[in-house]
């Protein structure tokens, strides 16, 4: 069967959206904040959310953490041990506050070839936000938009990652590592979320996914030769890139751990800096108890 190409890209490394300078910079590109002859807003559609990215993703962490927030301050008896406001709380951090996903259905050479309705495109990517934030409940979405002024359409999606049951800090607060596991890269943004865009390309694009005829015992024409190793040759490239996915995928999944056990670091340095805490605490009250004594036993 004839593959259409497809690819997820998950926002890591340098572009991990870890600071609000970079959440701005992921606004002005997704939204176009900015004056260029490459590129232009007439040809940027917004599928979700509003103009104002940063305003979106406040908007998912009031809705997704204040309950939690209010929760966890209820439990603190120290007023320096309360969080103000979570946002700006993840922001000082230095770690993900949102994650930012790529989707594209079809390469340069397809969309080159293809006449289709920008309409028709758009029912294909708004079918994979839908079943994204089904398959995905977890990964919360604060704005969509599609691309059209680049090499192919491709859709940016800003989500928040939304982690629960947490025992220490927050019981709900935000997590990349706990909503992008292994399985979700393997079933959901490889597999299922694959499939619904294959179905959608059949659907909304009229594409048929044919079986790959054998090879045929008879003479080709010059044009037929030409349009035969044409095809050899993006079918090489296919390849190849089903290699460098296959690569992007194990590199992420391998990101991922490392990001575990960085989180895993800093809650038993904050669980050490707690007991540090309570010690010198306890210090303190023994020097007082002991001068007190001490006066005792001088009277």
């Amino acid at each position: 069967m004839e593959q259409i190409s497809y690819s997820a890209h998950i926002s890591n490394k340098k572009s991990a959206i870890t600071s609000k300078a970079k959440l701005a910079s992921v606004a002005k590109h997704n939204l176009r904040k900015y004056r260029s002859s490459d590129y232009s807003q007439k040809e940027v559609v917004l599928l979700y959310g509003t103009d104002n990215l940063m305003k979106d993703v406040k908007r998912v962490y009031r809705e997704e953490f204040d309950e939690a927030l209010k929760e966890y301050n209820a439990k603190q008896t120290r007023e320096d041990r309360k969080i103000e406001d979570y946002f700006s709380h993840v922001v000082e951090k230095q770690e993900d506050m949102a994650v930012e996903i790529i989707f594209q259905v079809g390469d340069k050479e397809f969309w080159e070839k293809q006449k289709i309705p920008r309409k028709n495109v758009e029912y294909v990517y708004e079918d994979i936000l839908d079943y994204l934030q089904q398959y995905l409940p977890n990964f919360v979405v604060a704005n969509a938009v599609v691309h059209y002024d680049e090499a192919s359409p491709h859709m940016h999606v800003v989500g928040v990652p939304v982690g629960k049951g947490f025992k220490r800090g927050l019981t709900t607060k935000v997590s990349k590592r706990s909503v992008f596991t292994q399985d979700t890269l393997s079933k959901i943004l490889q597999g299922e979320l694959r499939e619904i865009a294959e179905i959608c390309v059949m659907k909304y694009l009229n594409m048929e996914f044919k079986e790959k005829q054998k090879e045929r015992n008879h003479d080709l024409s010059v044009m037929e030769y030409k349009v035969k190793k044409e095809t050899e040759k993006v079918e090489e490239m296919d390849e190849v890139l089903k290699v460098q996915c296959k690569q992007n995928e194990e590199l992420c999944e391998k990101q991922i751990e490392i990001e575990q056990q960085n989180e895993d670091l800093y809650r038993e340095q904050e669980r050490l800096k707690e007991k540090k805490a309570d010690l010198e605490t306890d210090i303190f009250r023994n020097r007082l108890e002991q001068k007190y004594l001490e006066g005792k036993c001088e009277e």
